[in-house]
């Protein structure tokens, strides 16, 4: 990831997004959630489930109110999802896992970083053997396909549960923590925290 941000420039990020919100200040929130999800290529990655989560939200609230409460509800959504997403995926896991498994922290708290990160490749490779296994037998259609994948798909998350003890027994992480990677504050970074520290200072005066 060549464009990353800091966990700490991250977590002040989504604490400022989501004190903005409170007080109502939503263009400035859209404008720099925007052009961090331009910074981190989160809006060319994730544009589909940005859409699928703005235009139910939408429909959903035009239904019970009326159209303006909806198109404000929505766009809320919007910042909430694509600031957070955005914010998250610009961080290196190798770096949050320095950060968490700092003193007093044990190193274990660190490692789940990417045990978690490679549980969720590894379940998302097991949906596609699967899917493409039914269609080797003769399954067809999306509904036949829901109703028959669970049964095999617990087969693979009980096999997970068996690597994930195999490899935190036989691998517990020293404190050395050799294997992170210490995170470092670049441009980017420095005008975020200062970005988010003069904005919440003038919603404070205001």
């Amino acid at each position: 990831m060549s464009r990353s941000l800091n966990p700490i420039a991250s977590v002040l990020f989504m604490a400022w997004l989501f004190a903005s919100l409170l007080y109502d200040r939503n263009i400035e929130v859209g404008v720099a959630t925007l052009a961090l999800a331009v910074y981190t290529s989160s809006i060319r990655r994730l544009y589909l489930v940005y859409v699928w989560v703005a235009i139910p939200s939408l429909l959903m609230v035009w239904v019970l109110l009326d159209f303006e409460t909806a198109l404000m509800t929505a766009y809320r959504v919007l910042v909430i999802v694509m600031g957070t997403s955005s914010a998250l995926l610009g961080v290196k896991p190798l770096e949050l896992a320095w950060l968490l498994s700092r003193p007093p922290m044990p190193p274990i708290v660190g490692f789940i970083v990417p045990i978690i990160l490679r549980i969720a490749d590894f379940m998302l490779q097991s949906v596609y053997e699967v899917i493409a296994a039914m269609r080797g037998r003769g399954v067809t259609g999306r509904l036949r396909l829901l109703v028959r994948a669970p049964i095999p798909l617990v087969v693979f998350a009980f096999n997970t549960s068996l690597y994930l003890a195999e490899t935190m027994h036989f691998k517990y992480p020293s404190r050395s923590r050799t294997w992170t990677e210490r995170p470092r504050f670049k441009a980017v970074d420095y005008s975020i925290v200062l970005g988010v520290l003069v904005h919440l200072i003038f919603l404070i005066l205001l």
